[in-house]
């Protein structure tokens, strides 16, 4: 009975597929994105990146889980399209590191609560786009390679910051000194050297540059209170060096 609806509601014999396949499949696709229920809230309350954004960690997993869940059902069950949806990376680290500072240099001093205010209004105006069809026009405007570049390019973002993570990892372990440098990650055109580098690997000359070609500040060189932003950040876009 529960198969005969299941069909019913989902037209899965019509489309040449049957529950245990769809089961499967979304088996697997949860076991596929489920690292964002871990990653979202690291990233949003600065754990990754030893920064306290003001936002509490056990929240932002909760936020996470539900509205994955909840926007896979509306997919699911108005849609009827087999594409679930979760937080998304890269947005979350332009939230960090851009939104929560512009709202804090605004001179608000709950700058997250501010920038999830500003995501709130951004939200609206994208749904008022989708109702009267002008998202589907942008949408369809777009070249099919630009769309398959951003889905790239969103995992190569999230390749570089685990790079960073390790690479911080060995600094702190006492192991940095043995990470020998390898050619450009990703296009990331940074040319970098670290201080103890002494394995053998030329040193780039002149001062350590970040991905735009401006000269990179240690962290050593900023008030206590940035030096693990703008650390983390540097990391982040110029780790595919190392």
């Amino acid at each position: 009975m529960n198969r005969t609806i299941l069909d019913r509601l989902f037209k899965l014999s019509g489309n040449g597929t049957n529950v245990r396949t769809e089961l499967l499949a979304g088996v697997t696709t949860f076991l596929t994105m489920a690292y964002i229920i871990f990653v979202q809230p690291a990233v949003l309350s600065g754990k990754m990146f030893g920064i306290d954004t003001g936002m509490d960690f056990g929240a932002v997993t909760t936020a996470t889980c539900l509205s994955g869940a909840l926007a896979t059902a509306v997919m699911a069950i108005y849609a009827r399209y087999p594409i679930a949806q979760a937080p998304g990376m890269g947005e979350n680290f332009f939230f960090v590191f851009s939104a929560i500072p512009a709202a804090t240099a605004a001179g608000f001093a709950n700058g997250w609560q501010v920038a999830l205010g500003v995501v709130f209004v951004s939200g609206v105006l994208f749904l008022i786009l989708s109702l009267v069809g002008l998202r589907e026009l942008i949408f369809n405007s777009v070249s099919p390679s630009m769309k398959n570049g951003i889905a790239a390019g969103d995992r190569v973002v999230y390749c570089v910051h685990r790079i960073a993570a390790v690479r911080r990892y060995r600094q702190r372990s006492g192991l940095g000194g043995k990470i020998k440098r390898a050619s450009g990650f990703a296009g990331l055109n940074c040319v970098l050297h670290r201080p103890d580098d002494n394995g053998g690997a030329a040193r780039a000359p002149g001062p350590r540059l970040d991905s735009l070609g401006h000269p990179r500040r240690h962290g050593s060189d900023l008030p206590v209170q940035n030096r693990a932003a703008a650390n983390a950040l540097s990391d982040l876009c110029c780790a595919g060096s190392y």
